[in-house]
């Protein structure tokens, strides 16, 4: 009998978004013990199983919507928590704007950037900081940066590995 690699968290399941928003805020408000993050999991739950089936969402991941739901009603109502859509409506920028743009952003702090991806993955992940060639992530499934000469934008697929998507990007800043 031959040996057989493991299944491993994010192999069967679609919840990358679900732990990129803990992420976040474990990031912006934390650090978080683990009952902290197991409560701000099952407020996330809570929440979803009002708007979708949860066997969905865990088999097939987290929609925009579901995503700008669960920032709005859940993590900006219990935590101190403001977002922001750099790109809400402007599916078609530059990879370049897009760079600058969230690189001045993250400047602030107390500030990341929750994005989604296509591409290679198809994946929500936050990055903690960026340089001119890499997003330096903090990521659920282990990914640690992507660099910027894989990527291109979703409106300009080519066969770079990841498109970045705009419209799937919040600005998450910690206030008070």
């Amino acid at each position: 009998m031959s040996q057989q690699q493991p299944y491993h968290q994010g192999d069967l399941d679609g919840l990358c978004g679900v732990y990129a928003i803990i992420n976040a805020v474990d990031l912006l408000c934390g650090p978080f013990t683990a009952d902290q993050a197991q409560h701000l999991f099952k407020l996330i739950l809570r929440y979803l199983n009002t708007q979708v089936p949860l066997t969905e969402r865990f088999s097939d991941g987290l929609t925009l919507h579901e995503v700008a739901g669960i920032i709005n009603k859940v993590v900006c109502r219990y935590y101190p928590v403001q977002r922001s859509k750099p790109f809400h409506g402007k599916a078609c920028i530059s990879l370049g704007r897009y760079w600058s743009t969230l690189q001045v952003a993250l400047i602030r702090p107390h500030t990341v950037v929750f994005i989604g991806i296509a591409g290679h993955h198809n994946h929500w992940t936050i990055i903690q900081r960026m340089t001119d060639k890499s997003l330096i992530l903090n990521d659920s499934g282990g990914m640690r940066y992507i660099q910027r000469r894989h990527c291109s934008m979703l409106n300009d697929r080519n066969s770079k590995r990841h498109w970045l998507l705009p419209t799937n990007t919040y600005l998450l800043q910690r206030i008070g």
